[in-house]
């Protein structure tokens, strides 16, 4: 029993307080003094005091504590065997013949076996970790930022060359996929741009190079910035892409769990009370499932398809979990909210419990700040 400061007996409901939060909250507090225990034990404490011995009966009572009772102890061999004789004496005067001890095992066995596990939701997926290079290629070549600098280069190239748009095409193709051969294709297209194409304009009858010709071998200087700085942003976006198929790969390997019956039938329940989303608050087992599932499908669907998710922007988390299968998806997303908006309410309801037991503490505090 302790006093507050005008003298005010109270104590703590330690038979409400699961024994795993409480060591962690004193755990907290070791590391960083006056910050957690407070706080964790608000909740339970009581202003009505309880003498010594009282707490000290209620403290051996919580489970794991105070010496073990007499129904814990293992019975001697000799009093074990004379109470099961007695037993099974008994129940042959008073129901039919009992079926031999191995039957009964078997038959308890089967009573108590697990419930099949349930699918999951959404199950791991073991992606290729290698993202093939014609994908890589195709997606850089769809990509909207690269747009601008294969426009520069064709514009560079009309100038150069009389058929721009094969040399554009086979200069892209090297810039995205040859990206170290690059200060090479610019040393040639400097110095000997017909490899790439004829060029324009023609010789005099003297055989040397006429005016229209001298002017797109200059050009090909402009064509060669124009593919260094294609290939560039080409070598950029091509690693946001394999960066990207990595953390994808993570995601795959992360599988939703599927709800117990139990966050099934709150779930079930539709739209719910504040009495009932109270008594979710209270079950610490089904918040920590709930906190599970949701850390589970944010590391699936990363923080871009879960704000997807959230917003039910549907065509978005499609585009960007192209691997699985829409029904599956949309199932799973659907889910996803669910828990979600149930997940929100409960931190609500934390919210509010946390303000009020502050509160309550204040006035605690007044009034015995106040009492003679």
């Amino acid at each position: 029993m302790a006093k507050c400061a005008g003298g005010r007996a109270f104590t703590s409901n330690w038979q409400a307080i699961p024994k795993k939060n409480y060591l962690e909250a004193l755990t907290k507090e070791l590391d960083q003094p006056g910050r957690h225990l407070d706080r964790f034990l608000a909740p339970h404490v009581r202003l009505e005091g309880l003498g010594r011995e009282q707490e000290a009966t209620i403290l051996r009572s919580l489970p794991g504590l105070g010496p073990a009772r007499e129904t814990d102890r293992p019975l001697p061999e000799s009093t074990a065997a004379q109470s099961t004789a007695k037993v099974e004496t008994c129940c042959s005067a008073h129901s039919a013949p009992r079926p031999p001890a191995s039957s009964s095992l078997e038959a308890s066995q089967v009573e108590t076996r697990p419930r099949e596990k349930q699918s999951l939701p959404l199950p791991a997926n073991a992606a290729d970790r290698t993202l093939p290079l014609s994908e890589v290629s195709a997606r850089v070549k769809a990509d909207p930022h690269i747009a601008p600098y294969v426009a520069a280069l064709k514009s560079a190239a009309e100038v150069a060359f009389k058929e721009p748009a094969a040399v554009v095409a086979s200069l892209t193709t090297q810039a995205i996929e040859m990206p170290e051969a690059e200060p090479a294709i610019r040393m040639q297209l400097y110095e000997r741009p017909e490899v790439f194409g004829d060029l324009r304009g023609g010789t005099t009858r003297l055989g040397r190079e006429d005016a229209e010709r001298q002017g797109a071998r200059s050009a090909g200087g402009s064509v060669a910035n124009a593919f260094s700085e294609l290939a560039d942003v080409a070598r950029s976006i091509k690693a946001e892409i394999l960066s990207d198929w990595s953390e994808y790969v993570q995601r795959e390997q992360i599988a939703i769990p599927a709800p117990s019956e139990e966050l099934q039938a709150v779930l079930g329940q539709g739209e719910m009370t504040a009495t009932s989303i109270a008594e979710v608050a209270r079950n610490t087992g089904l918040v920590n499932e709930i906190n599970a599932f949701l850390e589970a499908a944010q590391q699936r669907f990363g923080w871009a398809g879960m704000a997807a998710v959230r917003g039910d922007r549907m065509a978005e988390l499609r585009d960007r979990m192209s691997g699985i299968k829409e029904h599956d998806l949309e199932r799973v997303a659907r889910l996803t909210q669910d828990v979600g908006r149930l997940h929100d309410r409960v931190q609500a309801q934390h919210e509010r419990q946390e303000r009020k037991v502050e509160h309550d503490l204040k006035l605690t505090r007044r009034s015995a700040e106040i009492e003679p």
